[in-house]
């Protein structure tokens, strides 16, 4: 990932990322280079990163509060304080941590709702693995089990007809 960042990528920093920093001692050994060099990389990645009409964040935000004021804990931890605020009018609010599931759509899709992009797909609960391309309104997905047939499909709300696809088997 940090090669990644390296050219350009964001990544941020979620509830998992937080837990492993907190778990780390203040003073780590010289002889521990490589646990101090992920501890910097993990320290210094966002909380979130806007692009253009898109909030990103790892969890969701706090309703009525500032984005520069949220706390690091409701941008990785929040649930539903955030599902059930009203939309944000500067942002498409694009966000994980809660898999889409259980937003009651099949484990695959990504959600959507009225300003707001779940795009969690669960292969942590040994569902589904996305990638999101927003600038072609695409997704692509993996199930975590065999057998692994990559499919991509048109994010609702976009135009065209193109349905769901095997890409790669």
């Amino acid at each position: 990932m940090h090669d990644l960042t390296q050219k350009g990528a964001i990544a941020l920093q979620g509830n998992n990322e937080r837990k492993w920093l907190r778990s780390m001692p203040d003073s780590i050994p010289a002889s521990h280079d490589e646990i101090t060099n992920v501890r910097k990389f993990l320290d210094q990645m966002p909380l979130w990163y806007t692009c253009d009409s898109y909030l990103f964040v790892h969890a969701g935000i706090r309703p009525g509060i500032p984005l520069d004021h949220q706390t690091a804990e409701d941008l990785t931890e929040i649930r539903q304080p955030f599902f059930e605020s009203p939309v944000n009018p500067e942002y498409t609010i694009v966000f994980g941590h809660t898999s889409t599931y259980r937003f009651l759509v099949p484990p695959w899709q990504i959600w959507i709702g009225a300003g707001k992009m779940g795009i969690d797909t669960g292969a942590g609960h040994g569902y589904y693995v996305s990638l999101i391309d927003l600038t072609h309104r695409l997704q692509w997905y993996i199930s975590v089990h065999s057998p692994s047939t990559v499919r991509c499909s048109v994010i609702p709300g976009s135009s065209g007809g193109l349905e769901d696809k095997s890409i790669y088997s």
